[in-house]
């Protein structure tokens, strides 16, 4: 049997139980998102990894159902002893978005490098500032600034940053990757389940976005088993499909930690601290004072 094959197997497995469980979550409160005006939307969504997408694709096919402009950028590309894997990975975001019906006028890659970006900061920034000054959107999307992944953290940043040198105002959410979804010793535990203070919006997909949300993974193949084996295994898979939450952008101090406790990537990547995270941060802001 083929490593694809059992992948399948596994994913199906999986895939069960979480339909199983669909109703263990509902003595949860939860805050469902707004309905959406008469305006047209312009929407920007700011992702570090492809994949990403995939925790927020609820609210991406609500805007675009919604005939809402949108633009995604992802920051990084894979570069795992050399650029095929990012290629793989790449690929399969374009035949996400042709699926959810964006074509390549709507999205694109900047492939700064995966894990170090970091080492790019000023380029990043300046990335973002070009698209927001040519999309001009009413709202931008950005991963949660948690220490789960110092990519996410990175955009995030690089995100407000880009904002602040534009003087540049305009709605602005952030959603998690982690800190939703009660992922084993990767936060303390007085951040997980859902505490108000971190999620103020949790979307509770119904059975058709669920279904949605189960089919657009299957294009993040190169994905699909870590994600599933990481979700299934630390932590809990049926929130995967049946929760999508986001909340308005905090007020941060990006050279403080948001909350005090081990940087959740430190555990998992050999060669990345916060402290990489907070140096780049140190020296960019230093470097726009003078």
């Amino acid at each position: 049997m083929c490593k694809s094959q059992l992948y399948n197997i596994l994913l199906l497995i999986i895939l069960v139980i979480c339909e199983s469980s669909a109703d263990s979550n509902q003595n949860l409160q939860y805050l469902l998102i707004t309905q959406h005006n008469d305006d047209s939307k312009k929407v920007l969504f700011v992702i570090a990894h492809q994949d990403d997408d995939a925790f927020i694709i609820s609210r991406i096919k609500y805007f675009i159902d919604c005939k809402d402009e949108l633009f995604i950028i992802w920051t990084c590309k894979s570069y795992q002893g050399d650029s095929t894997y990012g290629n793989i990975r790449i690929k399969e975001s374009i035949t996400a978005m042709d699926y959810i019906g964006l074509d390549s006028t709507s999205y694109k890659f900047l492939n700064y490098p995966d894990m170090n970006s970091y080492l790019y900061v000023p380029e990043i920034v300046n990335d973002i500032k070009e698209t927001i000054s040519i999309f001009n959107p009413t709202e931008i999307y950005i991963q949660a600034y948690e220490m789960g992944n110092i990519d996410h953290d990175i955009a995030h940043f690089c995100t407000v940053q880009s904002l602040r040198e534009l003087n540049y105002i305009c709605n602005v959410f952030e959603f998690p990757q982690y800190s939703a979804y009660n992922i084993g010793e990767l936060l303390p535990f007085e951040l997980r389940k859902y505490p108000d203070t971190l999620i103020t919006v949790c979307n509770e997909l119904n059975e058709i976005n669920k279904g949605f949300v189960i089919e657009y993974w299957k294009f993040y193949e190169s994905q699909r088993f870590p994600m599933m084996y990481y979700f299934y295994f630390l932590g809990q898979l049926d929130n995967l499909f049946n929760l999508e939450c986001f909340r308005k952008l905090p007020k941060y101090d990006y050279l403080k930690k948001p909350f005090n406790a081990p940087a959740a990537y430190e555990r998992y990547l050999p060669d990345v601290t916060y402290s990489d995270f907070h140096n780049a941060i140190y020296r960019y802001l230093k470097q726009e004072e003078k």
